[in-house]
């Protein structure tokens, strides 16, 4: 019960620092357009209205 308790603390402690990490090298960019806007055709990339949901 002890090992499960501290693999979980690993896994909560491993997902903190690596995001914190994944910030630090790729920077956070909130011009740059999803895949759904970039990409967008009808079919595979579609964006989602979560405002009015039809």
């Amino acid at each position: 019960m002890v090992s499960f308790i501290i693999g979980i603390i690993a896994l909560i402690v491993g997902y903190i620092v690596y995001g914190k990490l994944a910030e630090k090298v790729f920077g956070i960019q909130p011009e740059r357009k999803t895949p759904a806007k970039r990409l967008s055709d009808g079919v595979d990339f579609v964006e989602l209205d979560w405002k009015n949901p039809s």
